[in-house]
């Protein structure tokens, strides 16, 4: 493989080279897939009448002599609201709008009329999806990665959803000849039993993953 470095994960000490023509790794490419699955279906969650109640997220109760609180979820509301753009000041993201931004430049650049109507989350990222192999090989594929993390991370904390939770560094042997182990930081999601490594792909049972976190002291 003699292809640039991944411009989603290599770094200086760990470069990662993408395949001849892309400018993502394979697992870096997945990663966006799943992310570009994982939005949609997070946020068709939040318009759920019964995410915008008090109560259905994380911002837990207010004590007395706080005064009045909105009866719907504000945050909610702000983030499924279609004029909410970002600021450094609220980090709020409208998830349609962000991905109808990396979709529009798709379509023009490889040719395609955008559909009828506002943009809708799950057509934006199925565009996306389908032009991936287009996708992972533009420079700004990086952009899009970065701000893709931070509309998961957004919805994940509305949604109420527990952050991963490290478990080490995966100790796997990825070169034979020097020795070298693969050292990705592994993270396992509440409710997960298996974990697949970004790094090298080595997938990793719960009985293997609870041995491994318990004797790197990350699991007590």
């Amino acid at each position: 493989m003699t292809g640039l470095l991944c411009v989603c994960c290599s770094t200086p000490k760990k470069p990662r080279r993408a395949p001849d023509g892309y400018r993502t790794c394979n697992s870096c490419a997945d990663r966006i897939r799943e992310a570009l699955t994982e939005i949609p279906a997070t946020y068709a969650r939040l318009t759920d009448v019964e995410a915008l109640l008090p109560g259905s997220g994380d911002e837990g109760r207010r004590g007395p002599g706080f005064g009045s609180r909105s009866p719907a979820r504000d945050v909610v509301i702000a983030v499924t609201d279609r004029r909410t753009v970002w600021a450094e000041d609220s980090r709020l993201h409208h998830p349609p709008a962000i991905l109808n931004g990396w979709a529009s430049m798709v379509r023009d650049q490889v040719g395609e009329k955008p559909p009828p109507g506002p943009p809708m989350c799950n057509v934006e990222a199925a565009l996306l999806v389908r032009r991936l192999d287009h996708v992972t090989r533009q420079e700004w594929v990086a952009d899009m990665w970065r701000e893709l993390r931070e509309v998961i991370n957004e919805l994940r904390t509305i949604a109420g959803e527990p952050r991963p939770t490290p478990v080490g560094h995966c100790p796997t042997v990825v070169d034979d000849t020097t020795g070298k182990v693969c050292g990705t930081r592994l993270y396992v999601q509440q409710g997960t039993d298996t974990i697949t490594c970004r790094g090298c792909g080595r997938q990793w049972e719960r009985r293997e993953w609870l041995h491994l976190g318990r004797t790197m002291g990350a699991i007590a």
